[in-house]
């Protein structure tokens, strides 16, 4: 096929026209396109490789793409955004980025992270978005050059802003604010149990914006906790360590909602074996390895009732908490977040 287009000196142009695209399948003379025979790395074919790698995204066939791209370079690329930036798009490179850049520097990584200022947005190389915002409204005319976003926050069933051509949408990980060292404590504290957890139910968090004044303020969340801080502004009362070090001595932590529908919480309380309590309409479901309710987490209707669910799930506290552990390692750490990706995009 790629001697056809060389020999007949065939502009790429040219050559598309003996595809055709249905349904995302690729059609070479109106019949399906099982195997190409090429030289990803020679020269020579460069040009027929080109028009096959744009037909294939026109087919919206990011699996294929993701692959070839891999072949080319010897590793996945992820693409960050370079900062800082003086728009909406400015970014501390901390949470998911944090996690992508830690991630690569593990001996054997599968990708590496290239940052760049050509992009708004976090990429799989060439056309899966990591889409790592809260919300829908950082979403420009970038999506409309993916065939595949991997949403982390928010509900997929909920894709109110994903009206982009040929793209599929799926639900993705999560990850904590500060991933290296939330790791790092790890590493150097051993995980308490029931009994030397000295605490029931905590609450540490900030209002830094009117939409977590509306998720987190209003109700008596505080008369129902050990431990309770909700502060105004960015400015945090506790150092992440000693965070992680209240978390880590309470048996649950509650989850109000952040900016986006999730929080930051939820995984860290299940980092450190803390069972999340979480409120609607957190969507535990959207997620790659979705949480399930009475084994990863507690769903509170309102303050009153966490006395109730908490007490009914005391003998389970145990199983809940390895669960919670297990999902974190599995999904949400330097080491293992990429393959949760990788296998979620390709199977």
């Amino acid at each position: 096929m790629p001697w056809s287009q060389i020999l007949n000196k065939l502009s790429g142009e040219e050559f598309a026209t003996q595809f055709q695209t249905l349904n995302g399948t690729l059609y070479y003379n109106w019949k399906p396109l099982k195997t190409v025979h090429t030289h990803l790395r020679d020269n020579r074919f460069k040009l027929f490789n080109e028009t096959i790698k744009t037909l294939l995204g026109q087919a919206g066939n990011y699996k294929e793409l993701t692959l070839i791209q891999k072949c080319e370079t010897g590793k996945f690329t992820i693409t960050i955004p370079k900062q800082p930036r003086e728009n909406i798009y400015n970014h501390n490179n901390d949470s998911f980025r944090e996690l992508a850049i830690v991630g690569a520097k593990h001996e054997n990584s599968q990708y590496e992270v290239v940052e760049s200022r050509n992009t708004n947005h976090c990429w799989l190389e060439p056309c899966t978005i990591l889409d790592d915002r809260p919300t829908y409204e950082w979403r420009d005319g970038e999506y409309n050059n993916t065939n595949l976003i991997l949403q982390g926050n928010g509900d997929v069933n909920k894709p109110e802003g994903n009206t982009t051509p040929r793209c599929e949408t799926k639900p993705w990980i999560f990850w904590p604010r500060n991933p290296s060292r939330l790791e790092l404590y790890l590493s150097q504290t051993k995980v308490k149990t029931q009994f030397q957890r000295i605490h029931n139910v905590s609450f540490i968090g900030n209002i830094e914006n009117p939409k977590q004044e509306v998720n987190r303020n209003g109700d008596n969340w505080k008369d129902y906790c050990d431990i309770f801080h909700l502060t105004r502004g960015n400015k945090h009362v506790f150092t992440p360590e000693e965070y992680f070090e209240i978390l880590s001595a309470s048996k649950y932590g509650l989850c109000l909602p952040g900016y986006g529908l999730k929080c930051h919480r939820e995984i860290e309380c299940m980092a450190l074996g803390t069972v999340p309590i979480v409120t609607k309409p957190t969507p535990m479901h959207s997620f790659a390895n979705p949480l399930e309710k009475n084994i990863h987490y507690l769903l509170a209707d309102g303050p009153a009732s966490i006395p109730r669910i908490t007490s009914r799930n005391k003998d389970r506290w145990k199983e809940m908490s390895r669960n919670c552990i297990d999902w974190y390692n599995e999904n949400a750490t330097s080491h293992n977040w990429f393959k949760n990706t990788i296998t979620n995009i390709m199977f």
